[in-house]
């Protein structure tokens, strides 16, 4: 586990874009987020996900896959195409292992919902932290 004082350093600059359309959800994250001082900006859905992309620059993308206007493994795809290296987490309410599958190579990490978000932030925290 990591010290507190190293974590609070580690996600004053990790800068994510979370892209979900579940309102109770999305409040319920970002404000686990927003305890941990994390940049977060948030999407309502794939289409304002990837405008919001276009506009600055991320570290990592915390996405569902089903939405409206656009669903999330569209968005990634852009995303992957215009920044290979960007890293991301997905998370979806229904099976999608045969999108998350087709797209594995895109994709950092997965949860089902309902998920933890302690046990997210952690791993975010791992796979942001660089090696010693």
């Amino acid at each position: 586990m990591f010290e507190l004082s190293k974590i609070r350093n580690l996600t004053k600059t990790i800068k994510i874009l979370y892209v979900e359309d579940d309102v109770r959800i999305r409040e319920q994250v970002l404000g686990m987020f927003k305890q941990l001082h994390f940049q977060i900006d948030v999407a309502i859905d794939g289409k304002d996900g990837l405008e919001k992309f276009l506009e600055k620059e991320y570290d990592i993308v915390l996405s569902d896959i089903i939405m409206p206007r656009m669903d999330g493994m569209q968005m990634i795809q852009e995303m992957k195409r215009i920044n290979p290296d960007i890293k991301i987490i997905i998370t979806s309410a229904y099976n999608n292992e045969e999108s998350v599958l087709r797209y594995e190579s895109d994709i950092n990490l997965y949860y089902d919902k309902p998920f933890s978000v302690p046990k997210l932030i952690n791993d975010i925290i791992v796979l942001m932290t660089p090696p010693e």
